[in-house]
């Protein structure tokens, strides 16, 4: 018997890759079935204010307080998921479900953790994402954010990283330019239709 070259040679197995090229963190010649977007939750309100939306979807890091008080003293319109800080009162922070796909379409820039699928929620509706990544996957995906030109990656630790990072973002219209091109060229894609898909493939293996 010859060895195995990985554990699932064991198995009759296919791989679906729930993924978008540009995402992929080790890209491949492989088909990318594209992103599954659960549909929960409510639409959200925005804070009434005269400049842009920023949505910010991360988990507790070293340079967030700063972060959070830059866009408060700013008065930018934010909405803030997974970080709740009372004391930003211009910051309105979710603990609800929300409609993830409003608050994409909605935002003008969005600020996460690098996690998969709300940045590519995020660039699916054409909006450039700064990545703060707290593990090495989530760099991983800022790297490729960075490579496709549709965001930017910063050092959780380093604050005038971190803010300028946004800033670049809030200024630099070539990489919303580019988030919206990626809005195009996925512009067919549908969440429901990869599940259907998938579900008719493995059906399709147990005959």
């Amino acid at each position: 018997c010859l060895p195995l070259a990985r554990m699932a040679d064991l198995f009759d197995v296919e791989t679906f890759l729930t993924t978008h090229a540009e995402l992929d963190h080790f890209p491949r010649d492989a088909e990318c079935l594209g992103t599954i977007t659960p549909k929960i939750g409510n639409a959200i309100e925005w804070p009434a204010t005269a400049y842009p939306k920023v949505f910010i979807y991360v988990r507790d890091f070293p340079a967030l307080d700063s972060l959070l008080d830059f866009i408060n003293r700013s008065q930018l319109s934010a909405v803030a998921f997974g970080a709740s800080r009372g004391q930003f009162s211009r910051i309105r922070f979710l603990d609800q479900p929300f409609d993830m796909a409003q608050v994409a379409a909605s935002c003008d820039l969005a600020i996460t953790n690098g996690n998969h699928g709300t940045t590519s929620a995020c660039l699916l509706a054409g909006k450039p994402v700064l990545v703060i990544p707290t593990v090495t996957e989530q760099y991983m995906i800022g790297r490729r954010l960075e490579e496709a030109g549709v965001g930017r990656l910063a050092r959780p630790d380093e604050v005038e990283a971190v803010i300028r990072g946004t800033l670049v973002l809030l200024r630099d219209q070539s990489i919303t330019v580019c988030a919206r091109q990626f809005r195009d060229k996925y512009a067919e894609h549908d969440s429901d239709r990869v599940v259907e898909q998938i579900v008719a493939r493995i059906e399709l293996m147990q005959r």
